[in-house]
Parts: structure tokens; C-alpha cells; sequence
């Protein structure tokens, strides 16, 4: 009987420790979908990271399109962790276009940890993606895009409403601003960006023109060539 009594009890156990993760996992999923694509994707962040995330959770096509963020059907392709001074933890995401979908609508968002739209820069470009690293030392954020022909550089500095960006977010409807036709550096191995910007004189045309390279290094206040 003792021994019955063990089989028996070994068999109540069993059962018990199955149930706790049948009610664990369901904890989970309803965490996932009640809590949503926010909870998990900046709520991972812990501490506030600035480190890019592929992993963490970002907004699917539904969200995205409830919230005006895409006109189309898109998808995340990029996402960089961040703390705002004002807005907290936040994840700065990118998207394209979903597979299928004609167009080259891109978006530029930031999503805090409440789930709220913070910022929202949208355009027509094949190309757009976050720098890597995302940030350096001075707490900038690069992202580098092509609309087309050349890349360029969008600078964001969480500032204390919005972000500073030195002339480099391209205004509605067109490619052009200060770092167009530009990439990014580290050759002195600071930690700091150095943006290097091609210019083609187009003479006699552009494909025989002379390129030169302008180096425009971080000087405390803005971008200044050296």
C-alpha cells in the first residue's frame, strides 16, 4: 500500500507541476495580447538601453495602421532603445513597406513606454535605416537613408520637447538638407560620428564631374567642417 501510496502521489505531482505551466504560459499570452506590442517591446528594454533591438516585440500592421502611423500596409525593420528627457523610455522605430506593397512610404516613429506616438517622420524613400551603433557618445541618434541616388544623414537629439536635428531631417515632400550626399565616420575612434559629405561640381557633367569630400565633426553646440 506505502508503495501505491508513492506512485499515486508521485502522479499528483506531476499533474500540479503541468498545471502551473499550462497557467504560466497562458499568463504569458495573455500578457502578449493584453498588454500589447508597447509592454514588451520597450518594457524589455530595462534600464533604458540604447542598443538596437531586433528582438524585442515592435508594433504589427494593424497597430500601426489604428494609430496613423503607416498610410499602407508596413512592417518594423529597424528599432533603437533610447531614454528621452522628456518622454522616458522609448524605442525609435522604422518601417517600410510590407512585403507585396507598392510604394516606398517610410516612417520614422517613437513610441514611449505608455504606448503613445511621440514623434512621426514620414517619406517616399527605397532606403532608411538606423545607424550602427545607433547612437554615440554625445546621445545622438543617426539614421541614414537614400531616397534614391545618394545616402544621407538624419541626426536626432532628444532635446527637451522634441529632438534637435541640425538641419538634417529633410523637410515634407523632399530628399535635400544638410548631411545629403553624406556618410558616416569614426576614423579618429572617439566614440564621436564625423559625417563626410561628397560634392560633384557636375562639370562638364555630372558623371565626369570632380568629387570632393567635406568632414563635419561635432564642435559642442552643432556640426562645424574641419
Amino acid at each position: 500500500m506505502e508503495r501505491g501510496d508513492d506512485e499515486l502521489e508521485g502522479r499528483v505531482r506531476d499533474r500540479r507541476a503541468l498545471w502551473i505551466v499550462v497557467v504560466l504560459a497562458f499568463g504569458v499570452l495573455v500578457a502578449f495580447v493584453g498588454g500589447g506590442w508597447v509592454a514588451l517591446g520597450i518594457g524589455a528594454s530595462g534600464s533604458g538601453s540604447t542598443s538596437k533591438s531586433k528582438s524585442a516585440a515592435g508594433p504589427d500592421a494593424v497597430e500601426m495602421t489604428r494609430q496613423g502611423i503607416c498610410k499602407q500596409l508596413c512592417r518594423v525593420t529597424d528599432q533603437t532603445n533610447f531614454v528621452h528627457p522628456k518622454w522616458g523610455r522609448s524605442v525609435l522605430f522604422v518601417t517600410m513597406p510590407a512585403d507585396g506593397v507598392e510604394g516606398f512610404e517610410v516612417n520614422l516613429v517613437v513610441i514611449n513606454s505608455a504606448g503613445e506616438v511621440k514623434w512621426h517622420y514620414s517619406a517616399e524613400w527605397p532606403e532608411l535605416k538606423i545607424a550602427t551603433p545607433a547612437q554615440d557618445v554625445t546621445g545622438k541618434i543617426f539614421v541614414n537613408y537614400n531616397p534614391g541616388r545618394y545616402d544621407g544623414v538624419i541626426i536626432l537629439q532628444p532635446s527637451s520637447d522634441s529632438f534637435v536635428t541640425f538641419g538634417s531631417l529633410p523637410p515634407a515632400g523632399d530628399y535635400r538638407a544638410r548631411f545629403y550626399s553624406a556618410v558616416l565616420r569614426d576614423d579618429d575612434r572617439d566614440g564621436i560620428y564625423e559625417i563626410v559629405q561628397s560634392h560633384n561640381d557636375c562639370e562638364p557633367s555630372c558623371a565626369e564631374g570632380k568629387i570632393t569630400n567635406v568632414t563635419y565633426r561635432w564642435a559642442g553646440t552643432d556640426y562645424e567642417k574641419r
